[in-house]
């Protein structure tokens, strides 16, 4: 369990630093995000970047830190290079208001 739980964390953080990778090295990479909508990978970075009120390059060095968590816009790199689309589902508790348990 330990082990599996190893490789997946080099495995993810790997992943994540060859997103980074995109977003730093390729700014011309055309990536699909929806349907028909699409724009480069500098677009991105910079968009990510203003909605975190950091500059683009501090945005790639925070990326590269073991501890942090990629994001959108790493899924939707890793996306647009494995030529697959990524679906991620997010947990989340549904309250019912005024919804009381039957009893058995």
């Amino acid at each position: 369990h330990d082990m599996q739980l190893k490789e997946l964390k080099e495995h993810s953080s790997w992943l994540r630093q060859i997103a980074v990778d995109v977003l730093e090295d390729e700014p011309d990479r055309m990536l699909h995000l929806q349907g028909t909508e699409k724009m480069t990978a500098d677009e991105l970075l910079h968009a990510v970047a203003q909605q975190y009120d950091v500059k683009p390059a501090d945005y790639c060095r925070n990326m590269r830190r073991p501890a942090e968590w990629g994001g959108g816009p790493e899924i939707v790199v890793l996306a647009n290079l494995l030529h697959r689309p990524i679906h991620v589902y997010e947990l989340s508790e549904v309250r019912v208001p005024n919804e009381r348990l039957a009893k058995a």
